[in-house]
């Protein structure tokens, strides 16, 4: 005798535990699933969205870990002193795909020269979304991190984690990362709260760089952005 369910919430565990055999298919289990979470309020697909969609976009991330590997160098960014994302430093995050507590892994490095005279200051940022949209990682303390002058052609390298914390429309996230210049660390930066991420769409993760000073000596070349879903 199939059992009934009691209440404003189906008791969706205790129903599948005693009788498992009276769904009939996974379809069937797709939509108690979605009955739940949509009754509690608490659907992790989103409002209108569906059980199903949510586990093919979290199916579909498994299944591509490493999400971009870059294989031309970027565009220059010299001679400007506005926050700017790397022309190849992006890639797509799928919308319902983040898990709370998933965590990607960003790498990154390349070249970069500054003036011979005014050392310039140089900011790295990670941003969910376009540059008009707060940044969850940023990887230099307020007002950037000082540089020596007259350097050429100097290898730069950095390393982030980034972690959801929460997902849906007013999601968040938590990044802790450093860089090097040269070989020597320039700077490490963890952040002190986790800003918010809205996971249910598809948003671009991009790394961008601003310079203090516009200056056509001031330049920073992007060679290699490599994310990996870690988990």
């Amino acid at each position: 005798m199939a059992i009934e369910y009691p209440g404003v919430i189906p008791d969706l565990l205790t129903r599948f535990g005693l009788n498992p055999l009276s769904f009939s298919s996974y379809t069937d289990l797709l939509r108690e699933l979605q009955a739940l979470f949509n009754t509690a309020g608490v659907n992790p697909q989103g409002s209108g969205g569906t059980i199903d969609g949510r586990l093919d976009a979290i199916e579909a991330a498994l299944a591509a870990p490493a999400k971009t590997i870059i294989t031309a160098n970027s565009t220059a960014i010299a001679n400007v002193n506005v926050d700017t994302i790397f022309s190849n430093g992006t890639v797509t995050i799928l919308g319902n795909s983040p898990i709370i507590g998933r965590v990607w892994r960003v790498t990154a490095g390349g070249v970069l020269s500054t003036a011979v005279s005014s050392p310039p200051t140089l900011t790295f940022k990670l941003h969910w979304g376009n540059t008009a949209a707060p940044s969850f990682v940023a990887l230099t303390p307020p007002g950037g991190a000082a540089l020596p002058a007259n350097l050429a052609s100097v290898g730069w390298w950095l390393s982030a984690l980034i972690t959801v914390r929460t997902v849906g429309v007013s999601g968040s996230a938590m990044g802790d990362g450093f860089a090097s210049v040269g070989g020597q660390t320039l700077f490490h930066d963890t952040q002190i709260t986790a800003p918010t991420i809205n996971t249910t769409v598809d948003t671009a993760l991009g790394l961008s760089v601003q310079w203090s000073t516009a200056a056509a000596a001031n330049s920073i070349t992007l060679s290699t952005f490599v994310v990996e879903q870690v988990n």
